[in-house]
């Protein structure tokens, strides 16, 4: 799926992923038979779906407002449970926004992050940290900026797990083991 505001861009960025090439397959066939000229326009790449990833998609994009709703409701049981802890922050969204809440991430003191992730672990809980700062990376190594906020934000971040078919007894359980946690 492609999202956009600038229709020019978009349709580059089709171009791109269609290694280049004008008009895709599809677009070529417009109900009748294959047109088999086309325009190479640039170097791009193969990204096209295949069928059975399409038809997955579709499947899932069915779901999406469903499986929004359930994340919500799971990050406002968590936001609920994890409000009168102290030391976690919960996260916040604003009443102008809307979360898919695809992560859930709080954020605790640097000097305990890894040992409660170490702690949920010992409890069959995976959490994990999204995201590293890309400049820690050799790849953006060169691109090197002063970031004060990011160096100290993502230390202090862990996520839940948090997923539509979490259930209510699992969710409870990652609580109590959340709220068991000695800082």
């Amino acid at each position: 799926m492609l999202v956009g505001k600038k229709k020019q861009a978009i349709e580059d960025a089709r171009t791109l992923a269609w290694s280049g090439i004008s008009q895709s397959t599809w677009e070529r066939v417009k109900g009748k038979k294959l047109c088999w000229q086309y325009d190479v326009r640039s170097t791009g790449f193969k990204y096209q779906m295949n069928d059975i990833a399409a038809a997955i998609g579709l499947t899932q994009l069915r779901k999406l407002k469903e499986n929004n709703r359930r994340r919500k409701r799971i990050a406002q049981r968590y936001s609920e449970a994890f409000s009168t802890i102290p030391w976690i922050e919960v996260p916040i969204v604003k009443n102008s926004m809307q979360s898919s809440f695809h992560n859930y991430a709080i954020k605790v003191p640097e000097k305990i992050r890894d040992r409660l992730s170490e702690y949920l672990a010992k409890h069959g809980i995976a959490t994990t940290v999204h995201y590293v700062p890309s400049h820690h990376y050799k790849l953006f190594r060169a691109f090197l900026a002063k970031l004060p906020v990011t160096e100290k934000v993502w230390k202090k971040i862990l996520l839940l797990p948090i997923f539509p078919d979490l259930s209510q007894k699992e969710q409870e359980y990652i609580i109590d083991r959340v709220r068991k946690f000695t800082p």
